[in-house]
């Protein structure tokens, strides 16, 4: 799982206390991630910067060079860790998309096909 590290990171910890399967408690999270919503403009491009990254690598994703296929969800990765160079980088950077995903899902058709 890609954003095991972010989730450790940023998610509070259950305490629990014997056989009970409810958390007593919770400890803190390392770290508080603020989510950035991307405007509509920049989350608009960012798709559209996908698919282009999509088209000009089609002939390894779609596999004359190879027997396999990519799906979207993994080329998502690959596409965010070559704009973000780093793990932690585009690990937020993914929680970012798709949030902003999910936000734009409601009102935006091409958001609702991606996702």
């Amino acid at each position: 799982m890609f954003l095991e590290n972010a989730i450790k990171k940023y998610t509070r910890k259950p305490v629990f206390t014997g056989d009970d399967p409810v958390p007593l408690t919770f400890k803190p999270a390392e770290l508080s991630l603020k989510v950035k919503l991307l405007s509509f403009h920049s989350f608009k491009n960012l798709i559209y910067e996908i698919y282009d990254h999509r088209i000009l690598h089609a002939t390894e994703i779609n596999g004359a060079l190879n027997a396999s296929y990519m799906t979207l969800d993994e080329h998502l990765l690959i596409f965010m860790l070559e704009k973000n160079k780093t793990r932690a980088a585009t690990e937020n950077a993914l929680v970012d998309f798709l949030a902003s995903l999910k936000y734009y899902c409601e009102s935006w058709q091409r958001a609702k096909i991606y996702g």
